[in-house]
C-alpha cells in the first residue's frame, strides 16, 4: 500500500492506494482535522511531541485497520521545512510505518504535480504562480517548469487575508519588467476567488488565470508524480567555533549559496570543507575538534544574524583530532534532512601512479584470467592462443599497438567463455 498525506495546519488530506490502482483511485482518500486549526502560517506549534501524536493518531484511524502492508510514504508541507523539523517527521514516518525511507515535499511542488495529473494539457514549460486561498490564509508561490518535466520552487510567501499584494510584490512574485507569467493557478473556496481574480487582471492584463475549486487532493496524489523536483533553499548554514571557555555566541556564515542555487529535492551536496587544525583545541590534555553547524533563516542587511537562544544545531561534533582527518568535507543530504561529516578514505595520488606500474598490473589480471580458463578446460583453442599470444610478450614487440588490442580482445574473448560456461 502506497500512503501520501497533505499535512497542514487547518485540514490534512491522505489517501492510500495499491499498485493495482491509480493513485486518483484510492480506497482510502480521506479530509482531516489539522495539527492546529487555529494557527495561521506559524509551524512552531509542530514539534516532536504535537507532530508525534498527530501522525499516530492518523496511522491508528485510517491505516492501520486496512490491515494492509505499507510499501511507501509520502508527506506534503505548507511550507519548506528547516532540516531538524523535516529530520523530526522523517524520523516520525520511519519508525510509525517501519520504512526506510520517506520522502517530503513542500505543498506548493506537490500541487503544482497533482493538478498536471489531471489537466495533461497543462503547458509543458514556463514560469507559473500559484495563489492557494484557504480559509482566511493564503500560500503565493512561484514555480519554473522545464521542458523535461523538472518543477523548482523559486519562491513561497505566506499570508493572512486580506493579500498584503505590496509586500508580496517586494518578495519578488510581481515585477512587470522582468516576468512574463505563462500561468497562474488560482485554487481556493470559489468565494474567495473574485476578488483575488480581479486583482491580478488589474495588475497583469490577459495573463492566463486557470482557477480551480476542486483540487483538495492534488496535492497528496501529486507526491508521486515522476519528474525532478527542486527548490531554492531558504535557510542559511552558520558555523560556531570553540572558544577556550565556552561556545562562543560569534556564527560564520558556510559560503553555499542557498538562495541561487536549486537544490534537487533528493540530492547529496558538499557545502564546504575545513581544516582540522584550525578547529583543535587541548582539552584535559587532549587535542579535540569541537564545532556545530546551524542553520537559520536568510534576514535583512548585511550583517551576520544572532544566535537565537533555543536554536538546535544540525551538526555537532566532539571528537579527538587524531579520529579524524585532516580535512573534514561537510555534506547536505536533502532526502535525508541532515548534514553529515563525509569522511572519505584518502585516495591514492594519480600523479604518482606510472605507465610501468600500470602495465605491470594490467599483464598481472590478465595472467590471472589466463589461468582460470585453462584451469576450467572449457575451450581449448582459446586457451592455446591466449598462451602463445603471452609467449610472443618474451619478444621484441614490433607494434606495441596491435598487441595491446589483440591482449584486450583475447582479455574479452575469456570473459566471454567463463560468462557462457557460468
Amino acid at each position: 500500500m502506497n500512503i501520501a498525506i497533505d499535512l497542514g495546519n487547518t485540514y490534512s488530506f491522505l489517501i492510500c492506494w495499491d499498485n493495482t490502482r491509480s493513485v486518483t483511485d484510492a480506497y482510502i482518500k480521506v479530509k482531516v482535522q489539522g495539527i492546529n486549526p487555529s494557527a495561521t502560517h506559524d509551524n512552531s506549534c509542530w514539534d516532536a511531541q504535537a507532530l508525534h501524536e498527530y501522525l499516530f493518531h492518523l496511522y491508528r484511524e485510517y491505516i492501520l485497520p486496512s490491515r494492509l502492508v505499507v510499501e511507501s510514504a509520502a508527506l506534503s508541507v505548507p511550507d519548506i521545512l528547516d532540516l531538524n523539523h523535516r529530520r523530526i517527521l522523517l524520523d516520525i514516518m520511519e519508525e510509525m510505518l517501519g520504512l526506510a525511507e520517506v520522502s517530503i515535499l513542500p505543498r506548493p511542488i506537490a500541487l503544482l504535480c497533482g493538478y498536471q495529473l489531471h489537466n495533461p494539457q497543462f503547458p509543458a514549460d514556463g514560469d507559473v504562480m500559484i495563489i492557494h486561498l484557504h480559509e482566511k490564509k493564503a500560500d503565493l508561490s512561484l514555480l519554473s517548469i522545464t521542458e523535461t518535466g523538472g518543477i523548482t520552487l523559486e519562491n513561497y510567501f505566506p499570508a493572512v487575508l486580506p493579500l498584503p499584494f505590496n509586500e508580496a510584490i517586494l518578495n519578488d512574485f510581481y515585477s512587470p519588467q522582468e516576468w512574463n507569467w505563462d500561468l497562474v493557478l488560482l485554487t481556493a473556496d470559489k468565494s474567495n476567488f473574485l476578488p483575488v481574480e480581479n486583482w491580478w487582471a488589474s495588475l497583469v492584463p490577459n495573463t492566463n488565470i486557470v482557477v480551480a475549486d476542486n483540487l483538495q487532493f492534488a496535492a497528496a496524489e501529486g507526491l508521486y508524480a515522476i519528474g525532478q523536483k527542486s527548490l531554492i533553499y531558504p535557510y542559511e548554514f552558520y558555523l560556531q567555533k570553540y572558544d577556550r571557555h565556552e561556545y562562543s555566541n560569534d556564527i560564520l556564515k558556510i559560503p553555499f549559496d542557498t538562495a541561487n542555487l536549486e537544490l534537487d529535492c533528493s540530492g547529496l551536496y558538499h557545502i564546504f570543507n575545513l581544516r582540522s587544525s584550525t578547529l583543535s583545541y587541548p582539552d584535559h590534555g587532549e587535542n579535540r575538534i569541537r564545532f556545530r553547524i546551524y542553520e537559520l533563516a536568510p534576514r535583512t542587511g548585511d550583517g551576520i544574524p544572532a544566535l537565537p537562544v533555543a536554536a538546535k544545531p544540525v551538526l555537532e561534533v566532539d571528537s579527538l583530532s587524531c579520529d579524524l582527518p585532516e580535512h573534514l568535507e561537510i555534506a547536505l543530504d536533502m532526502r535525508a534532512a541532515y548534514l553529515y561529516l563525509d569522511l572519505k578514505t584518502e585516495q591514492p595520488n594519480k600523479n604518482k601512479i606510472s605507465i610501468k606500474n600500470f602495465r605491470d598490473q594490467l599483464t598481472v589480471e590478465r595472467n590471472n584470467l589466463y589461468e582460470l580458463i585453462a584451469s576450467k578446460q572449457v575451450n581449448q583453442n582459446l586457451t592455446e592462443d591466449y598462451n602463445n599470444h603471452f609467449l610472443s610478450a618474451d619478444r621484441d614487440c614490433q607494434n606495441p599497438l596491435a598487441f595491446e588490442l589483440n591482449a584486450t580482445l583475447f582479455h574479452l574473448y575469456g570473459l566471454m567463455q567463463l560468462w557462457q560456461e557460468k
